[in-house]
């Protein structure tokens, strides 16, 4: 029986792309054990937009719920200008601040139907991890349910919204967000200033790795709870990892352009440039370490959003030659896109579908929504979990994601199994 994570990644207003993909592992969960995405995952990880979603899954949120939290609260998160003047004085602004307050995002994480007052300690299972990178201490933050080799933590009665802003609170989008501990008497009168978890991990599933064998070898914690939350003599061969992206951007740049950025050129490219590898090497180092997609026990799902390199038909490849960029961003198309429109050329909406997806991580408009969904869903139907020049194709996304809930059986076989654990 293996221990079961689910890893989500950041990347704003894109985590939505993330909900459409994870909505396929949720039908497949139901229909194969009849069970929801918080009872069959033994831990559920999520750094920025990602650990809205973790958070949302481990109330008992289901996928439906996430896409409707993205969809009406998406503009106050990140509100737009639609004039020109307006755009033009926020590029300004956005020089000397950071581009949105906190506002929006409180608001809606505030809601009764998202996370509401909801405090992290309330959520008996699955465990869960978010990832938030503290300024003060300098290192990164593992906020977790539980942790009984560490004792009371001076986050276990603060809300969940306040943790996810924390960790959604990108260099440049947002300010940081200031926590601090429910109890001065036991913890002292300290401030801890968070920042995004992407700086650190963007991809969180080497975290959750490593956070499950800790638990798992530690003397504190009794037979019964790891029993309970199957950790029992937890080694890295009974572990599997559902890993999702938010889709893949990745500008590829040249030379003669990266030399003449100034220091603002860097700074207007931090995420891009800084925060997505870090998903990226997480990502491969994982596979390596779980035994690839062959051993059964990891899945990656995950899309580029746009193709950024020209089509060349697999028998005329020449790895000796560089691949042609596709120079304008307005040329670069999803192919997935693509491929749908084509197989549903009766469908007149999906002949009008955008098959160019903006690749902003703060793009909130509604036109953005719907074509991050539709890519989402053209990947799933159309796509495959690899196909590169060094592995070649890989399977079919339905296919895989099938294989991967029937090799890795659920630990209880009911809803009503996985409700006793509420009595610890």
């Amino acid at each position: 029986m293996t221990f079961k994570i689910l890893s989500l990644d950041g990347g704003g207003i894109r985590g939505i792309a993330s909900v459409q993909m994870l909505q396929e592992v949720e039908r497949n969960i139901r229909d194969t054990y009849g069970l929801e995405l918080h009872q069959y995952f033994d831990m559920i990880a999520g750094t920025s937009t990602g650990s809205i979603i973790a958070a949302g899954l481990a109330k008992g949120l289901t996928t439906e719920d996430l896409l409707k939290l993205y969809q009406d609260n998406a503009a106050q998160i990140f509100p737009y200008s639609k004039t020109k003047l307006g755009k033009t004085w926020r590029k300004i602004k956005n020089i000397f601040s950071p581009k949105y307050s906190h506002d929006g995002l409180d608001r809606a994480l505030s809601k009764p139907d998202a996370l509401g007052d909801t405090k992290i300690c309330q959520i008996v299972h699955p465990l869960l991890l978010i990832l938030a990178y503290d300024m003060r201490y300098r290192n990164t933050t593992f906020f977790t349910n539980f942790h009984p080799d560490l004792g009371l933590r001076w986050y276990d009665e603060l809300p969940l919204k306040d943790i996810c802003i924390s960790s959604a609170s990108a260099p440049t989008f947002f300010p940081p967000r200031e926590l601090k501990a429910y109890d001065k008497k036991t913890f002292g009168d300290w401030s801890f200033p968070h920042i995004d978890g992407g700086v650190c991990a963007n991809n969180p599933s080497l975290a959750a790795i490593s956070q499950a064998l800790k638990l798992s070898r530690h003397p504190k914690l009794s037979m019964e709870e790891k029993k309970k939350y199957n950790l029992e003599n937890l080694k890295l061969e009974d572990i599997s990892v559902l890993s999702i992206g938010t889709g893949k951007s990745g500008n590829p740049y040249e030379y003669e352009q990266i030399k003449k950025w100034t220091s603002l050129g860097w700074v207007a490219r931090l995420v891009d440039v800084f925060m997505e590898p870090t998903g990226e090497i997480n990502a491969t180092i994982c596979q390596n370490l779980i035994g690839g997609f062959e051993s059964g026990r990891y899945l990656r799902l995950d899309f580029d959003l746009n193709e950024r390199y020209k089509h060349v038909p697999k028998n005329e490849e020449d790895y000796r030659k560089a691949r042609s960029l596709i120079g304008k961003k307005a040329e670069r198309k999803n192919k997935y896109l693509l491929k749908m429109i084509e197989q549903q050329k009766d469908d007149p909406l999906k002949q009008k579908i955008n098959t160019s997806v903006t690749e902003d991580m703060d793009d909130s408009t509604e036109d953005n929504i719907s074509t991050l969904i539709a890519a989402a869903q053209a990947f799933i139907e159309y796509g495959l979990i690899y196909d590169s020049r060094v592995y070649g194709e890989g399977p079919e996304v339905k296919v895989a994601i099938k294989k991967f809930v029937a090799n890795n059986p659920a630990a209880c076989s009911t809803a009503n199994q996985i409700k006793e654990l509420s009595t610890i």
